[in-house]
């Protein structure tokens, strides 16, 4: 009798092991690499010598589709055209300056990025930007929106000059250029 009530307990073991186990019949099927130019437009207005702040939250899967976000296995920012562009205030008349811009990655990283003008400033108008900092702030972005939650909350706070509305199409445009690989399952 002790033998059956072993065996009994030994094949129920087993048969917790094979149906616990992590391999639940789904086979990964890799993808990739695929690359992926993506621009994320936040809108700006302003009131001059008051300042003002934008926000904008960003989600990978809304990047790359549910599928890929969830089941990422490799990702990499290709730096050659990853950067950051103000557009629009050449439309405006008079001119308008963006001052003391700064971008706040997940409330934790703060990026001083300085003026933005047609022509001039730390960033001109129309003109893609990728300095250092620009490349440190766009790499932890990406980085935010590649692990974790694989969201990012930007916030832009910056005054200006003159008065301009959601209408005059002032923007800043994020522009990443990945790279990313990811596993689809199937039975």
């Amino acid at each position: 009798m002790k033998t059956i009530s072993k065996l009994l307990t030994l094949i129920v073991c087993m048969s917790l092991f094979v149906t616990c186990g992590d391999d639940d019949g789904m086979t990964a099927i890799p993808n990739g690499p695929a690359f992926k130019v993506h621009t994320q437009t936040i809108n700006l207005v302003g009131i001059p010598n008051f300042g003002f702040y934008t926000t904008d939250t960003i989600r990978l899967r809304d990047i790359i589709g549910y599928d890929a976000a969830q089941n990422l296995t490799d990702k990499d920012l290709q730096y050659d055209n990853t950067h950051l562009l103000i557009e629009g205030l050449e439309n405006l008349n008079p001119s308008v300056e963006l001052n003391n811009i700064k971008i706040t990655v997940n409330g934790k990283n703060t990026y001083e990025l300085g003026t933005a003008a047609v022509g001039s400033g730390d960033i001109q108008s129309g003109v893609p930007k990728s300095t250092g900092e620009v490349r440190n702030m766009m790499q932890k972005i990406f980085s935010y929106l590649t692990t974790g939650k694989k969201e990012v909350y930007i916030r832009v706070d910056y005054t200006t000059t003159s008065s301009f509305l959601e209408d005059d199409d002032i923007s800043l445009n994020l522009v990443f250029n990945m790279e990313y690989k990811w596993n689809s399952y199937t039975k």
